[in-house]
């Protein structure tokens, strides 16, 4: 009886952060324009399983994205110092 309660009670409690931990979560990308850096260390509700794998997608295209205008950078300060050194 006593360990049936006690497995009761660390059920709410983890249910208790998983809401706060998403609640924060949810905060977190109202306030962000884009998807870089966002940490989701915490445990993902399967029903919520899309929502997260899409985050995932999105961030990668970032990083690839970040990856594309670095190398345009690159590419177009050479090619300004080429012509301003002929």
């Amino acid at each position: 009886m006593l360990l049936d309660w006690k497995k009761e009670q660390e059920e709410k409690k983890r249910k208790e952060e998983l809401r706060t931990n998403l609640e924060e979560f949810a905060a977190l990308l109202s306030k962000k324009r884009n998807f870089y850096n966002i940490k989701t260390d915490f445990e993902r509700p399967k029903k919520l399983a899309r929502c997260f794998h899409n985050i995932g997608i999105i961030q990668q295209k970032e990083k690839d994205l970040c990856s594309e205008r670095a190398r345009i950078k690159e590419d177009c300060l050479k090619d300004l110092q080429d012509y301003l050194d002929s």
